[in-house]
C-alpha cells in the first residue's frame, strides 16, 4: 500500500497532505482547451463590440449619410445602443445557459455577432444601423456566460 495514500500522511511532495484518498484518484486534469475556446469566444465579442468604434464617424457621414453636425450623436447611439442592450439582456442570457446549458447560448452568440457584424455592410440608414447594433447587443452577453462556464470548468474549493 502506497504511504501517500493513508489519511493524514505527508507524501514526498513538500507540503503535500492527503485528505482523502478518494479525492485524490477524482481530481481530473484542468481542459485548457475549453478555456482557449471560451477564451476566443470572449475575445470575438470585444473585437465586435470595439472594433468598428474607430470607424463609426465615416461609416455615419458616408455609408448612412448622416449630416455632420449630427454625427456625434449617432455615432454615441450606435455605440450606447449596443452596451445598453448587453447590460439588460445579460441577466436573460444568464438564465437561459443555465436552463439550456452554456455552449448553446455562446453559439448563438456567436452566430448573431457574425450575422450582425457583416449585416452592416448593407444598411443604409441611421435607425436600422441603431437596431442592429441593439440585436447585437443583446445576443451578445457571452463575457458573463464565459465566466460562468469557466466557473464550470474550475474544480470546487480552487
Amino acid at each position: 500500500e502506497d504511504s501517500c495514500c493513508k489519511e493524514g500522511t505527508v507524501c514526498e511532495a513538500p507540503a503535500q497532505v492527503i485528505v482523502d484518498c478518494k479525492e485524490e484518484e477524482n481530481v481530473r486534469p484542468f481542459k485548457w482547451g475549453h478555456v482557449m475556446v471560451l477564451l476566443g469566444t470572449v475575445s470575438s465579442d470585444a473585437i465586435a463590440m470595439v472594433g468598428p468604434l474607430p470607424f463609426l464617424p465615416m461609416y455615419c457621414r458616408e455609408q448612412l449619410g448622416v449630416p455632420e453636425d449630427e454625427v456625434g450623436f449617432w455615432v454615441a447611439a450606435l455605440s450606447g445602443s449596443l452596451n445598453l442592450s448587453n447590460c439588460v439582456s445579460s441577466i436573460v442570457l444568464g438564465h437561459l445557459s443555465d436552463l439550456h446549458g452554456r455552449k448553446v447560448i455562446l453559439v448563438a452568440g456567436l452566430l448573431v455577432t457574425v450575422i450582425c457584424s457583416i449585416s452592416m455592410i448593407w444598411i443604409y440608414d441611421v435607425q436600422t444601423a441603431v437596431a442592429n447594433r441593439v440585436v447585437l447587443g443583446a445576443m451578445n452577453s457571452n463575457f458573463a456566460i464565459a465566466r460562468a462556464a469557466l466557473a464550470d470548468l474550475v474544480p470546487a474549493g480552487h
